[in-house]
């Protein structure tokens, strides 16, 4: 009974300590309320049910700790076998469409096709992730042939977004 009774008495100590401690708690909940609500709930802890919780307190095992080892990436494995699988990723730069309208118009001249070719871009950038966006690829190709140097480093990530459609 000795322990129960140092066990509640720890309870309320910590109880108050962490009362004292916290000034919004202390402006909504006088201190002799407080006490008597503190009181009462402690007063409901029959003598079993807290030396259920000496005796699980004592006879928990620790657990010890342990090294934990975490991969991320697109194409992970840990493993001893030969792995003959092929992976394939494709991954989506999302501001291929700002960077592609940034080199058509520092590239190619203003004017009407510098238009054409701004607006092709522009259908092809709302139909990202729909059906269409192969036509419109074919149609911002199409008029986009006489500038191919200016869209050279930007075909893999439009070949991306493809693939994704396609899936």
């Amino acid at each position: 009974m000795n322990e129960v009774e140092k066990e509640r008495q720890l309870y309320v100590q910590s109880a108050r300590n962490n009362y004292s401690q916290d000034a919004q708690t202390r402006t909504l909940v006088p201190a002799n309320i407080y006490g008597e609500m503190l009181e009462g709930h402690v007063r409901q802890f029959s003598y079993n049910t807290i030396s259920v919780e000496i005796d699980r307190a004592r006879f928990t095992v620790k657990k010890e700790e342990s090294n934990s080892i975490s991969i991320v990436g697109d194409h992970n494995r840990i493993g001893t076998s030969n792995d003959h699988s092929v992976n394939v990723s494709v991954s989506v730069d999302p501001n291929v469409f700002l960077s592609m309208r940034a080199a058509i118009q520092k590239e190619i001249p203003e004017g009407d096709r510098q238009r054409e070719v701004l607006d092709r871009l522009t259908a092809l950038e709302k139909a990202q992730g729909t059906r269409s966006f192969g036509t419109r690829y074919m149609e911002l190709m199409g008029v986009a042939a006489d500038h191919v140097t200016v869209f050279a480093p930007f075909l893999p990530a439009l070949v991306a977004h493809l693939q994704q459609v396609l899936k």
